[in-house]
């Protein structure tokens, strides 16, 4: 059995976009998850894929989001992103 993802960055709150990427579906959870933040807020992502990574970054820079840190690991990438 494979152990949970976790948080490695400091970060309010923590995503795992997983095998899935950053696309679709994932990007209307992040963006609502993003809403409930306070300015100032941040969220960690982790993916598993580069899906959707194009996808996040036009995401974020529409909706005023800050992509402050990308991470790439040997197994996952981690990406933080602050509200405004």
């Amino acid at each position: 059995m494979e152990p949970m993802p976790h948080p490695v960055l400091d970060a309010d709150r923590f995503y795992d976009a997983g095998e899935v990427g950053c696309a679709g579906p994932t990007l209307k959870e992040i963006g609502q998850l993003m809403e409930e933040l306070p300015p100032g807020g941040t969220i960690e992502l982790r993916t598993a894929t580069d899906t959707g990574r194009a996808s996040l970054r036009a995401f974020c820079r529409l909706r005023g989001f800050e992509i402050q840190t990308e991470d790439a690991g040997p197994e996952s990438d981690r990406i933080l992103i602050r509200k405004p």
